[in-house]
């Protein structure tokens, strides 16, 4: 298991005997880059939609889609 507990997100990898793909290291780094923004133990009453906001950037960039909006132009369909 690759567990990486000293940064921001902590987070682990499964199944334990896997190398986690090289994606997992880039989105965590979206994650800790909105740190400031988004760490309930710093940041209280946010809203998903505020976090979202915060992470859209740096996903668009690593190209996923993302959700901007509740509203039905903004709904990605699957």
């Amino acid at each position: 298991m690759i567990t990486i507990m000293n940064s921001y997100p902590r987070w682990r990898y499964y199944p334990a005997s896997d190398v986690p793909p090289s994606w997992v290291a880039d989105l965590a780094l979206v994650f800790n880059d909105a740190k400031a923004k988004i760490d309930t133990a710093s940041v209280q009453g946010e809203k998903s939609d505020g976090i979202l906001a915060s992470l859209c950037p740096g996903l668009v960039q690593l190209g996923y889609q993302v959700e901007t909006s509740k509203k039905a132009i903004d709904k990605i369909e699957r």
